[in-house]
């Protein structure tokens, strides 16, 4: 296993809670040191050791490399992510998270037994097998801070609208 070492090469800036970056590479701390999710480039910075996050593999990461203002999630955050998919992303809103916990609902039978894998490696991360324009089938997630809606679905914005206004939303829930 290759670990690189932060030093003469680039200037590691911390962009918020669990997130760096390095020239154009993105990075979270990882929650399992040593263990890799998809491949990515692992390296040392500050006795931690860091994740690359590969933008071109996460909306959510091209969004940050890309100048996202602000990144609701922090340490504590309880995240609802409707659209899990493998977990790709799912795997670095866990390292941000180390200390909350993130409901990775995903509908694909094929995707979801990646996404089940994950899970059993990261324990703030818990698999729903579930339809989001069904929210009934998930009422029972306990109520979230961070709503994230990343669905490959026509009627995506609706869906997440629904969701938005569920009970189980914080007052003030946070959706990207």
């Amino acid at each position: 296993m290759a670990i690189r070492f932060i030093g003469d090469e680039g200037y590691m800036k911390q962009l918020s809670d669990g997130i760096w970056k390095d020239g154009s590479r993105l990075y979270t701390k990882n929650l399992k040191p040593g263990k890799r999710v998809y491949d990515e480039r692992l390296v040392n910075h500050e006795n931690m050791e860091l994740r690359e996050w590969n933008p071109s593999r996460s909306k959510l990461g091209a969004a940050i490399v890309n100048g996202m203002k602000s990144v609701p999630l922090a340490e504590n955050s309880r995240v609802l992510y409707l659209g899990a998919s493998t977990g790709t992303t799912v795997s670095h809103v866990s390292d941000i998270c180390e200390n909350g916990f993130v409901y990775a609902l995903e509908f694909a039978e094929r995707v979801f037994r990646s996404l089940m894998e994950l899970a059993e490696q990261r324990k703030n991360i818990a698999p729903l097998m579930a339809d989001a324009r069904k929210p009934e089938t998930y009422s029972w997630v306990e109520e979230c801070d961070v709503l994230m809606c990343d669905i490959a679905q026509p009627d995506e914005t609706e869906i997440a609208i629904l969701r938005y206004a569920m009970p189980r939303c914080s007052s003030s829930p946070q959706a990207f």
